[in-house]
């Protein structure tokens, strides 16, 4: 049950608040953000630049009642995960902060549903939005016992230890820094958080009250009870906002690159998918056609369904034990030479094999990021150092992508457009309230959906941006 997730942690926010102030969010210009990613945003036409109209969407919506229950590896709850119902239909995806963690609610935004159906009360645990199901994975390994979760140990230290020990001193510099000196969020921001959830939990019960109602922190009073009075009253305490403008940049704005991945490590995968909307060959200057999802297919570039992608699942070597990472660390690089010229050659060879539950990782740590775009590039470009959030997004402004890098160290996005809400028409949008479209490579992430999605600002993450050289 959720209660179990939830009692006696005062940082957890209760299922009700959290849909509410998620609620709240989409009517105060989150809503329009999602609607821009559904519809074409942007389209050319006779060399001009146009824009679709988003406020002229007239729908009436509402999130589900009850949410999934998404947790950490610890078995910590961690987000809900609510239904957007459209003219009767769940059509989307909100995904919400379970915890006190951001002056906001709404974590992501799918312009889809995820791929099973909104029911009362399942759980999922994993690296979101992939999910591990009941059933277990090499992820987190899970037992069941008379229908209560048991979470089994997975030990990260053996993974690190690996990572430690095939690491040269620039690597192991750069993993000492992130390990011992992790981002975290300054007094400023979390005083923020701790405010915008206080204000938003006194306007919410301020309603109750007026209403006469008992508001349970699990189940809502009633389903047919109106959202409209607590968003009002959430509109008064915390203010409203409006839509800003969202970016992509325009190298890919084009929906055949966004359909078309790479699947294999997120790293190398990541880098790969940034190289070709940058060039349309590898190596640059004369040499092999990268295509696109919607041309021409050969066998290593496989096409399913609505997706293309160059194939790099090597699960046979699975069964290889960790002592064998050179062997797999050349297949890897002789697989690249065959599925896009030696492409991703660059970033595996960068990167350091590492036998984790069962399965080979690719760990590549930011000071490697760098080394191997420029060689990939013919020193054309490079990526930076530790951004912050709204360097990232100035460049995207640019037309130049991001690296995007999990605060636990194990998974990488690419962010290649940005949005958010103002309050102050024209203004700026405040870190809080940015989010990034993502694109997420790798096969494991990517076995749940690969369409972009938008992901709102992480108070701990960092960011790593493409830049010219010159």
């Amino acid at each position: 049950m959720i209660e179990n997730y939830i009692q006696d942690n005062p940082r957890i926010i209760c299922p009700v608040e959290a849909r509410l102030v998620a609620s709240y969010e989409l009517s105060n210009g989150g809503y329009q953000l999602l609607k821009s990613l559904r519809n074409e945003e942007v389209y050319f036409e006779g060399g001009q630049e146009y824009y679709l109209d988003y406020h002229a969407i007239d729908t009436t919506w509402s999130l589900t009642t009850y949410p999934r229950v998404i947790l950490d590896y610890r078995g910590k709850v961690k987000y809900y995960e609510f239904g957007l119902i459209e003219n009767n239909e769940v059509t989307s995806t909100i995904t919400v902060h379970a915890k006190r963690e951001v002056p906001r609610a709404i974590a992501y935004m799918f312009p889809y549903v995820l791929p099973y159906s909104h029911i009362d009360c399942e759980y999922f645990v994993g690296q979101y939005p992939h999910r591990v199901y009941y059933d277990g994975s090499m992820f987190r390994p899970v037992d069941i016992d008379d229908g209560e979760f048991a979470f089994n140990d997975v030990d990260i230290e053996e993974y690190w230890n690996q990572v430690e020990a095939r690491a040269d001193a620039d690597q192991l510099a750069d993993l000492a820094r992130l390990r011992n000196h992790p981002n975290t969020p300054d007094a400023e921001e979390e005083l923020e958080t701790e405010i915008y959830w206080t204000t938003a939990k006194d306007a919410i019960n301020e309603v109750a009250e007026t209403l006469d109602l008992d508001l349970p922190c699990v189940t809502p009073p009633s389903h047919s009870q109106d959202d409209n009075p607590f968003i009002e009253s959430l509109k008064h305490y915390l203010g409203t906002s409006e839509y800003c403008r969202d970016y992509t940049a325009r190298p890919y704005c084009d929906a055949h690159i966004q359909q078309t991945f790479w699947t294999g490590a997120c790293g190398p995968s990541g880098l790969a998918w940034i190289y070709r909307g940058l060039y349309d060959t590898y190596p640059p200057q004369n040499g092999h056609p990268l295509p696109l999802h919607g041309d021409q297919t050969n066998y290593h570039f496989c096409t399913v369904n609505q997706y293309s992608y160059y194939d790099f699942r090597l699960d046979n070597l699975d069964n290889l034990h960790w002592i064998y990472f050179n062997d797999v660390m050349q297949t890897y690089l002789d697989t690249s030479l065959v599925v896009d010229n030696g492409l991703t050659f660059n970033f595996y060879r960068q990167s350091i094999p590492v036998k984790w539950q069962g399965s080979w990782e690719f760990a590549m740590l930011p000071c490697r990021l760098s080394w191997a775009f420029t060689d990939a590039t013919n020193n054309v470009y490079t990526v930076s150092d530790d951004r912050t959030a709204t360097q990232a997004a100035e460049s995207i402004q640019h037309d130049l992508p991001v690296m995007l890098l999990f605060t636990s160290l194990d998974h990488y996005l690419v962010a290649y457009g940005y949005g958010g809400i103002s309050s102050t028409a024209g203004g700026p949008i405040k870190k809080k309230d940015l989010y990034f479209l993502v694109t997420d490579n790798g096969y494991k992430i990517g076995n749940n959906s690969y369409k972009p999605y938008w992901r709102g600002y992480e108070m701990c993450e960092y960011y790593y941006c493409i830049e010219r050289r010159n």
